[in-house]
């Protein structure tokens, strides 16, 4: 699966994909794709939007799932702010989500991610922003990266981005962050960034590629635009 983009609008991006699945096994999968939008109740019904991606018998809108090899598939879970948060109370309460990527997380008060992230121990990449003012790093992504219970984790924050930039045009995202304080980078550039580590990482942890692991690594000591904080060690599934 190749992703471009986060989806105008989303909050949490939910894919299932085929890594440790033999290549020629891979080549018969289509991607379907569904989008689905949960209420919150403890958020006086807030609107959840989620794009879910999976493996399927032939590509398209709806269509189900195909039949999962030994094992079952790999699930990965995405969110930017609201669902960024998302992804750790997800990891906390589902055993099949192989790892936890966040976009700016929230560290919301009800639960907490920040107080459950201790019980999380799957990989997590944490991605954060310097000129977020709308769930500033030291609030929120640093306090969920420090308490993160996982065997691989990894905080970047991109030197000049904003909590917007993440993800696709949102008229009330960018009317929060109006008048504050200014980003440096694109959002083109601030999602090419994102997309230069994710790629890789997400290659490492599901498919157990060492030499993928190898290259996030010379990423991030290389990139001159980002910080970045680490602990653990990748994974290797026997």
């Amino acid at each position: 699966m190749r992703v471009e983009k986060v989806p105008s609008g989303c909050s949490l991006l939910a894919v299932a994909l085929v890594g440790g699945v033999a290549a020629s096994a891979i080549a018969s999968y289509g991607i379907g794709h569904v989008s689905v939008t949960f209420d919150d109740p403890d958020r006086v019904d807030r609107p959840v939007p989620a794009e879910i991606f999976y493996p399927a018998d032939e590509p398209g809108e709806g269509v189900p799932v195909a039949p999962a090899p030994a094992g079952g598939f790999p699930a990965v879970v995405i969110g930017h702010a609201f669902g960024g948060g998302a992804t750790i109370l997800a990891a906390h309460a589902e055993s099949t989500i192989r790892a936890i990527v966040n976009l700016a997380a929230q560290n919301g008060p009800r639960p907490s991610p920040a107080n459950l992230a201790d019980e999380v121990t799957v990989p997590a990449l944490v991605f954060a922003a310097s000129h977020d003012c709308v769930t500033p790093p030291a609030s929120h992504q640093l306090p969920i990266y420090e308490n993160l219970g996982s065997s691989w984790k990894t905080y970047v924050c991109l030197t000049g981005g904003s909590h917007c930039k993440f993800s696709g045009p949102d008229p009330d995202c960018h009317a929060a962050e109006s008048g504050r304080r200014t980003p440096t980078v694109s959002a083109a550039q601030q999602q090419a960034a994102v997309l230069d580590l994710l790629l890789p990482w997400l290659a490492a942890v599901l498919k157990d590629d060492q030499a993928a692991g190898e290259e996030i690594q010379r990423r991030l000591e290389a990139t001159s635009d980002i910080s970045f904080l680490q602990a653990g060690a990748l994974p290797v599934r026997r």
